[in-house]
Formats: structure tokens, C-alpha cells, sequence
């Protein structure tokens, strides 16, 4: 019950007044939100569909039905076309990892980080400071003590300079570079490999322009130059790979002469399918230690034509009159090693 008062005037009625909206506000509130729904809808990317709905014109639903019916099919052909595309490729990659046992061993090649070690050494070392008329004799210790070091250093350096020359000649005999360093009957005190005894006999001399004179195990050939199986390293550990011990000093009148250039040993190590070389890629050790090394390899396949390039065939006697003017590919078809780009630029240094 409420009670109005106007113009003085009281006035008593009964009203059910709502506590929110009347039920007349509440239908056009609904009519407002359905407005602005549809509005909206038809302003957005589903227009056409909306529009097939609600437009008035028949034209208009026509055009709206067979424009969405056009989309959606080339929509459905163009995806469907990309995963039969995709299916259509025979190609897949996969990733293993294999753990061979035994497996291949690689190629280790040791030497002494000095070049000049023996009393031979000695000899052409002082024949080329004759040969060289400088006014010291860098093994006369008594001149050599009233020198400073650098002074010591020039001198030492122009006699190891020559003396590298002369060891690179064509005229130095093969024989004349091994009398400059140790054998390896001298030099190895104790070798084993697959917790097996192996000798110098399993070691190929072999000389390095870098370091001298240098062995190589594994090599695929033993010390008198006979061809031998490849070895096998038949567990992955230290007591089954190569365990060796070897003498890397020199005769004591050089030890001046060799403390410019330092000393201990150096060890190179790789595939043992690749052809030697004389790159500068290994480790030096320190004398008087025992350094563990461990190695991982690394296999790497690829699938033949139309996805890969390389046409190099060893096999294939076509290629060889392609390419029969080249040095290069003569001299890769002929060789009992698969081709590879390090071997490719190994030739052409």
C-alpha cells in the first residue's frame, strides 16, 4: 500500500511495484540484446551464412549460399591436395643409435714432439752451423753461457730453420730422417691393445714433414710394409683399446737446442679408412704422464639419387672417360677409399 499526495490531495491506491524491472522492461531488454546479436553476427567473418537467413532478397540468398558453397569446396580441395601431397613423399629420416661390438679401430699415430733426438742429429746439426759460417757454435756450451736468450733463441732458430730444409729436400734420404730421431724398438716400452700384447712390429714408420719421425698403428700394414687386417676393438673401454708407454726424450747435448720448441710427445688420431696425412690435428702430451683419451664415432648416410648430388662412383667405368683428362678424379677413382670432401681437399692442399 502506498499513499500519493497532489495538490493537497491524498490519494490511497494499491501498487505491486518490482524491485528491479516491470515485466514490459524485461521484454524490451531481451528485444535490445537480441538486436545487438544479430547486428553484430551479420558485421562478422559469418556474414554470408547469416545473411542467407535474414536478408529479404532471394537474389542476395542465392549469391550469399552458392559463395559459401564455392569457398568451402575449394577450402576442402586445397587441404585435402596438401596432405595427399604430403603422403606422397617416400622420404622419412631416422635416428639410431647402434653400439657395434667389436668395432673398427682408428688410425693412431705417435711421435716425439722433437724432430732432432739421437747423436746423429747432433752430427747434421753441426754441419749446418758450419755450413751457416755464424760465429757461435750453438753447442759449444762455453759461448752459448755468455749469450743472452734471445740471442740464444735467434741462433738456435736459424740452425732448426735450415736444418728443417734440409731434412724436407728431396736429397735427404729416407734413412738420413730415421737416423735423426729413435726407433721404436728403442723408444716402446710397453704397448697393448685388446688387453693383448702388440709389438713395433704392429706399427708402419712413417715420416712427418711436422715431427719426423712418427709410427702409425693400424695403419694396414706392419713394419717390413706387409699388408694386415684392420683392427677391431672388440669392447668399448680403456683395457681394450691401445695402451701404450714410450720413451719421448733425446740425446742429452740437445737439450738446449731442443728446450726452444718444447718437448713430451704428440698423438694424431683418425679413421682409419682415410688416407694419411700430415695435417696439424692432434694432442700433445705431457712427459711423464698418462693421459686416457676416449673417442665416439660418428656415422653419417645419405639416401642415392634423386636425394643426393654426388655422382662420384669408383664403380661405375662411364664416369671414368667423363672425367679422364682429370688428375684429381684419377687419382680418387683409383684409390681403394669412398670419396669424401676432407679426401677431396686433403689432395689439394
Amino acid at each position: 500500500m502506498k499513499q500519493i499526495t497532489k495538490n493537497n490531495d491524498t490519494i490511497n491506491e494499491n501498487v505491486n511495484v518490482p524491485r528491479l524491472f516491470t515485466e514490459f522492461e524485461r521484454q524490451n531488454q531481451r528485444d535490445l540484446v537480441k538486436r545487438i546479436l544479430i547486428k553484430n553476427l551479420t558485421n562478422e567473418a559469418v556474414q554470408g551464412f547469416f545473411k542467407i537467413f535474414f536478408s529479404s532478397s532471394k537474389s542476395i540468398k542465392i549469391f550469399w549460399s552458392l559463395s559459401l558453397i564455392l569457398a568451402n569446396g575449394l577450402n576442402a580441395y586445397l587441404v585435402i591436395s596438401s596432405i595427399l601431397t604430403y603422403l606422397s613423399y617416400g622420404v622419412s629420416t631416422s635416428s639410431k643409435a647402434i653400439v657395434e661390438n667389436p668395432t673398427d679401430f682408428p688410425q693412431i699415430t705417435i711421435c716425439n714432439n722433437n724432430q732432432f733426438c739421437t747423436r746423429n742429429a747432433i752430427d747434421t746439426l753441426k754441419q749446418i752451423n758450419r755450413e751457416l759460417n755464424m760465429s757461435v757454435d750453438i753447442f759449444n756450451e762455453t759461448q752459448m753461457n755468455n749469450l743472452t736468450y734471445d740471442v740464444k733463441k735467434e741462433k738456435i732458430k736459424l740452425v732448426y730453420n735450415a736444418a728443417i730444409a734440409r731434412m724436407l729436400s728431396k736429397n735427404f734420404s729416407e734413412e738420413q730422417r730415421k737416423n735423426l730421431g729413435h726407433s721404436l724398438d728403442d723408444i716402446l716400452f710397453e704397448c697393448y691393445f685388446n688387453n693383448q700384447k702388440c709389438t713395433p712390429n704392429d706399427f708402419k714408420w712413417k715420416f712427418d714433414r711436422y715431427y719426423g719421425n712418427c709410427f702409425v698403428f693400424n695403419s694396414g700394414f706392419n713394419a717390413s710394409g706387409h699388408k694386415v687386417d684392420m683392427k677391431r676393438s672388440l669392447m668399448p673401454s680403456s683395457v681394450y683399446g691401445l695402451q701404450i708407454s714410450f720413451y719421448v726424450g733425446f740425446h742429452k747435448n740437445l737439450s738446449l737446442f731442443n728446450s726452444v720448441y718444447g718437448k713430451g710427445g704428440y698423438v694424431r688420431i683418425r679413421n682409419a679408412s682415410m688416407l694419411e696425412d700430415d695435417s696439424l690435428d692432434g694432442v700433445f702430451l705431457m712427459p711423464g704422464q698418462y693421459p686416457s683419451i676416449a673417442l665416439e664415432r660418428k656415422l653419417t648416410f645419405h639416401l642415392p639419387k634423386p636425394y643426393s648430388f654426388c655422382d662420384l662412383d669408383n664403380s661405375n667405368e662411364e664416369q671414368k672417360v667423363v672425367h679422364d683428362d682429370s688428375s684429381l678424379f684419377e687419382l680418387i677413382y683409383h684409390s681403394a677409399y669412398a670419396y669424401s670432401q676432407q679426401f677431396c681437399f686433403n689432395q689439394c692442399k
